[in-house]
């Protein structure tokens, strides 16, 4: 049992891993999305006519945005933002150590598997759109840390409190918290049979859709055709059989070590397993039917998939249990935990699948059944260490490639991205272990270290993101020009137009996040992506000659593309454009950061446009 210090040592380094894995880069992503649900609460009339509001969003199924919009008018945007991510990140990791500490017990793989949850990729579902513990505050953020002690709670026998909490946690997220919810009751009906039958409560779907309660209703609708290729095109990650190779990898290799998991354990953990393993396959079973073959519309917006999370969670946490549960048996076992290893880092590189199916079977096939000669033996060690080098290189590669320059030192890039790295976390906390049992002073030192290059080096925004969440905005030479109700083109920045300007966006591709669930959403988001497409093809093209050429003034969206736009928008009131047009600009404005180029934004009236 490790003293105070040692835990205190380990504890330091798996919050420096965290940091390291988890840096902030702004609100982005379904961040963008959360917060200005919580600007509409605190500014109605200036958000109303908004094309992500305009038609009903899903704000009304979660309590966030009033927790959000209550924070943000206390300390502000950027700071609201950013404390509620740091404390949910904090909850999060607390609850998963709980979950692990009684799922896989103490001792020294402890701190692996929990590094592993830390650091590896943490992606599910289909096309890499949505990952656990994610660096950006939404729902999800404060469903997950309530789910994670759910399973903490089922695990010691408290089924009751692991229902409840699955509830409290769909206050926040009900789509997160329904799969988790028939995890506990799967895993309470395997110790009780009895309870399967609670599994009748589904029945009464149909009823609430026939007497038209609530969402329910959606059960009896259908995507017709044209509303159904707008979904498909606007969120295709909700029809499994639109997923790619890579998220079947990830599926298979988290099915394969959870069940591998499953066999090395017994009672409730390995109940735990099983549930997690039917009801994640269920769900993409009942995506499947009700998305992809039925488009209906109630099962196709519960994206039953989502069940994948808690799946792949399990599996990246139970990873170096499994492998050390391999290692112990014997010459086909140490072949097997390398061959799994490799399989974890190589599910993008071919041979990724084939490492991992012959893992399984030297894993889960006693070894008396499968006779290797030393030379096959070797000849497959070989392979899979190097298969697992070639994925450990490949992963360090993503990370490096992902992050914004730091202070525009390459090194220091390369440098952060290897010290996130599953293979170097793995690394680290061998010598910190090893430290701690012979020299704890010598332990505290490089973990400190490593913890103050994680803070020093979490906040990733661009300057433009940090000017956008922190800056003073109310003198900004553009609000004087704008009504407070008017619609604003900002071309792709969703998030200028709501925490610079505090108006509507008249179009940018992350509204559209709303087509899924409304028709009228999706059908004016067409409409409207189709009147600014030609700006957009003028816009893109010219960022594209100044990141060669480095001369934002090359290039500019035309006149004749701008008027077109205002003319056929059909309630657009004002453009924000990077090049000037021959007509009189209402308002100018030079963003100048620090050690980067001036970039100039003129705003437009889309009255004068149409006249000139």
């Amino acid at each position: 049992m490790p003293d105070a210090w040692s835990v205190a040592i380990l504890c330091i380094l798996l919050a420096a891993l965290w940091l390291l894995a988890h840096p902030y880069r702004g609100i982005r992503h379904d961040g963008a999305l959360y917060i200005g649900q919580a600007l509409l609460r605190l500014e109605p009339q200036a958000f109303a006519h908004d094309l992500f509001f305009a038609y009903g969003s899903q704000d009304r199924y979660s309590a966030l945005s009033p927790l959000y919009a209550w924070t943000i008018g206390l300390f502000g945007t950027g700071p609201a933002a950013r404390g509620l991510l740091v404390l949910t990140q904090i909850a999060f990791a607390a609850s998963a150590l709980l979950l692990l500490h009684r799922l896989l017990g103490g001792g020294r793989l402890f701190w692996f598997c929990a590094a592993s949850l830390f650091v590896m990729p943490a992606f599910y579902g289909g096309l890499s759109v949505f990952a656990y513990a994610e660096n950006f505050l939404t729902a999800r953020s404060f469903a997950e840390p309530l789910l994670l002690l759910a399973l903490w709670l089922l695990l010691g026998g408290r089924s009751l409190g692991a229902m409840l909490a699955c509830l409290a946690a769909g206050v926040f997220h009900p789509l997160l918290a329904l799969p988790a919810l028939a995890l506990c009751w799967m895993h309470a009906s395997l110790q009780y049979p009895r309870l399967w039958l609670l599994g009748l409560a589904a029945g009464l779907l149909p009823a609430l859709a026939a007497l038209d309660i609530g969402p329910f209703a959606a059960l009896l609708r259908s995507y017709d055709a044209e509303w159904l290729g707008i979904v498909r095109q606007r969120n295709a990650f909700v029809f499994p059989t639109h997923w790619g190779p890579l998220d079947w990898s990830r599926l298979a290799f988290d099915t394969v070590i959870a069940g591998l998991a499953a066999l090395a354990t017994t009672g409730a953990g390995r109940r735990l397993y099983i549930s997690a393993l039917a009801v994640c396959w269920a769900g993409i079973l009942a995506a499947v039917i009700g998305a992809d073959l039925l488009n209906n519309v109630l099962l196709t917006g519960l994206q039953l998939w989502r069940a994948h999370w808690i799946l792949h969670l399990l599996a990246m946490a139970s990873l170096p249990y499994v492998v050390w549960q391999a290692w112990q048996q014997g010459p086909n076992g140490r072949l097997a935990s390398i061959l799994l290893v490799a399989a974890a880092f190589g599910l993008r590189l071919p041979g990724g699948l084939a490492a991992l199916v012959l893992g399984a079977l030297l894993f889960a096939i006693p070894a008396q059944r499968i006779t290797l000669s030393l030379a096959v033996r070797n000849g497959l060690l070989l392979a899979g260490g190097l298969a697992a080098l070639a994925g450990i290189a490949d992963q360090i590669s993503l990370s490096y490639h992902s992050r914004v320059t730091l202070r525009g030192d390459e090194a220091l890039d390369f440098g952060v991205a290897m010290l996130a790295s599953p293979a170097d976390a793995a690394l680290l906390l061998v010598a910190t272990l090893w430290l701690v049992a012979r020299a704890r002073i010598l332990a505290m030192l490089p973990a400190l270290c490593l913890a103050a290059t994680g803070i020093a080096t979490w906040d990733q925004r661009s300057p433009w993101l940090r000017h956008i969440e922190d800056a003073d905005h109310s003198a900004h030479p553009f609000l004087r020009a704008i009504p407070q109700q008017a619609q604003v083109y900002w071309f792709q920045d969703l998030l200028a137009s709501w925490l610079v300007l505090h108006r509507s966006s008249y179009f940018t591709p992350g509204q559209g996040s709303g087509a899924l669930f409304n028709r009228q959403t999706a059908l004016e988001f067409e409409r409207r992506e189709e009147v600014v497409k030609p700006l957009e093809f003028q816009a893109t093209t010219c960022n594209m000659m100044a990141m060669l050429t480095g001369d934002r003034e090359a290039c500019g969206i035309s006149l004749e593309a701008a008027r077109d736009v205002c003319a056929e928008s059909g309630g657009l009131d004002f453009l924000v454009l990077e090049n000037a047009l021959p007509v009189s600009a209402a308002a100018a404005w030079t963003f100048a950061p620090t050690g980067a180029a001036d970039r100039n934004f003129h705003l437009y009236d889309c009255r004068t446009v149409r006249a000139a």
